[in-house]
């Protein structure tokens, strides 16, 4: 019975631990690639940052469309009707 309980337990703590490992290990492979992207960038940085990052953030709001009256939309629909009926 105590043989069990404790092999139960150390079944627990061999699973935790593993998966403990695989998320450290997860965490040093990304900073690595972060490492990595970032020396790039500070590589390719001499070509004008600055204009990229005013390409990047440049917005341009589109118009919206205007709101059909309630008159216009009842007389389409009538049309439609006509049409089909």
């Amino acid at each position: 019975m105590e043989n069990a309980e404790r092999a139960s337990r150390i079944r627990v703590e061999i699973s935790k631990q593993t998966k403990e490992d695989k998320h450290f290990v997860h965490n040093v492979e990304k900073a690595k690639r972060l490492k990595s992207i970032q020396s790039k960038a500070v590589g390719k940085e001499n070509v004008s940052t600055a204009a990229t990052l005013a390409q990047r953030w440049t917005f341009d709001q589109i118009p919206l469309a205007k709101k059909r009256k309630q008159e216009e939309q009842l007389e389409q629909g009538k049309r439609v009707l006509n049409m089909i009926f």
